[in-house]
């Protein structure tokens, strides 16, 4: 799905070169575990595209064909009833192209500046290069167990507020202020009521 590990001091670097030379960035993660030959591998598929606004980069159960390095402009991201804006430095489709079906929609919200690299060489990359292989699913574990953390307090919230909600509230139950103790337990008891006024 995404891969979230962009140093912030690199987004500028990467704005900068991107608009200076049409060079593949290899300064961010987990592109910058690669060795040379695999660098090679990269510059020869990577192709630089420019996206218009509203261009859907992946849709629900559509087979991806390619993982999205944004250079510049903003990727709006839905999945589970969940929406992140993804901006330079980042990276959106690893999770599709290892399912091998769209999880989510990705589409682009203005004028969108990236790398796009086919699946068969992310794969290959994945296959040949352990420490790629490592930061990729690392970078993937942490954004499930964030999502698990923030789906875990939605649902934390909405069973406090059924709860409060469903409580069924009892008329009081009223017993003679005369009475003693046993006999206030004695009725209690009978009507099964836990408090009386």
């Amino acid at each position: 799905m995404i891969c979230r590990n962009a140093l912030s001091e690199l987004v500028f670097f990467i704005q900068q070169q991107s608009q200076v030379t049409d060079v593949f960035c290899f300064d961010v993660a987990p592109f910058d575990q690669l060795n040379v030959t695999e660098q090679a591998l990269v510059r020869q598929s990577a192709v630089r595209v420019s996206l218009t606004p509203g261009t859907l980069l992946l849709a629900p159960r559509a087979k991806p064909e390619h993982l999205w390095l944004l250079l510049c402009g903003h990727i709006q991201l839905e999945e589970n009833e969940q929406t992140v804006v993804l901006g330079a430095g980042e990276t959106v489709g690893w999770r599709d192209l290892l399912t091998e079906r769209g999880c989510a929609n990705a589409t682009a919200l203005d004028a969108v500046q990236a790398w796009q690299l086919p699946r068969s060489t992310i794969l290959a990359l994945l296959a040949s290069n352990a420490r790629f292989s490592a930061c990729v699913f690392t970078d993937m574990s942490r954004q499930l167990v964030d999502e698990e953390d923030v789906n875990h307090n939605r649902e934390l919230l909405s069973l406090m507020l059924m709860r409060v909600r469903d409580i069924a509230l009892h008329p009081p139950f009223y017993v003679d202020g005369t009475l003693d103790m046993a006999a206030v337990c004695k009725i209690m008891s009978e009507n099964k009521r836990t408090s009386a006024l």
